[in-house]
């Protein structure tokens, strides 16, 4: 006979994990890593954007800017896009301090690093151009999202962010749309969506160098179906006995009880 036995733990007592780094690209000690690469960190939790932003650092030092999306939950996965690029052949650290924090505001168990290798930029491939445009064809439950790409000479692929909010959580099908060196129109249809209501979306185009989100765009489905117009214009022939009407520009004699 097997014996158990029940722990009973005082809720007072559960602590909440720590947050912390579930996976970083490029990967810990990748070499050969592009020089237009953009860096990327998803973590354990949701957490506190500003002061994640605040403890992140590479070293050498390099200036960017912050892009954040949902993995798993909101505000859980933080794209940081080098402003000019990074240096060729060169051993980078990439650090998130202890001073970062969750959304409830608890802070990591302790500091992370990660490095990587760049490669040569003497053949260097850029990062996708990425606009989002304005969202067409709204419905009660369904738009089309749109944008601009520029594959930039390398191949790519496309897909559309959307959700309620600013965290997205919804993706469109990617679409490939090759590798040229002009701007490609490209859309999506959504639908499921709910009358009524805000939404926003965004472009977010990826090739060999990394990847492009473009800026946050909204859209209002409408809250009521549009109602068909009809005119009633006035009688072209009078005799005696009888009348003639139009009527959504076809002619119509009224019948015997008035109706026409």
């Amino acid at each position: 006979m097997t014996d158990f036995a029940k722990i009973f733990v005082a809720q007072s007592l559960i602590q909440a994990l720590d947050p912390a780094v579930t996976s970083v690209t490029p990967g810990h000690d990748a070499v050969g890593i592009g020089t237009a690469s953009s860096l990327a960190l998803v973590f354990s939790k949701s957490v506190d954007t500003a002061s994640v932003q605040s403890a992140f650092s590479t070293s050498p030092a390099t200036t960017g800017t912050f892009a954040w999306s949902t993995t798993v939950l909101p505000n859980d996965t933080m794209t940081f896009t080098p402003a000019s690029g990074l240096a060729a052949n060169t051993l980078f650290t990439v650090t998130i301090a202890g001073t970062a924090a969750d959304a409830g505001g608890k802070a990591f168990f302790a500091p992370f690093q990660s490095r990587f290798t760049t490669g040569s930029n003497a053949v260097q491939t850029t990062r996708p151009a990425a606009t989002t445009n304005a969202a067409t064809n709204l419905a009660q439950t369904a738009a089309t999202l749109n944008a601009s790409v520029n594959p930039n000479g390398a191949t790519t692929t496309v897909e559309f962010q959307y959700g309620r909010t600013s965290s997205y959580g919804s993706t469109t099908s990617t679409q490939n749309i090759g590798s040229g060196s002009n701007p490609v129109a490209v859309s999506a249809s959504i639908s499921g969506l709910t009358r009524g209501r805000t939404y926003h979306f965004r472009v977010s185009a990826t090739n060999s160098a990394g990847t492009t989100l473009g800026a946050d765009q909204t859209f209002v489905t409408p809250n009521t179906s549009q109602v068909p117009s009809a005119a009633t214009n006035a009688a072209t022939i009078v005799t005696v006995n009888s009348a003639t009407f139009e009527r959504d520009g076809q002619s119509r004699r009224p019948n015997d009880d008035g109706a026409i």
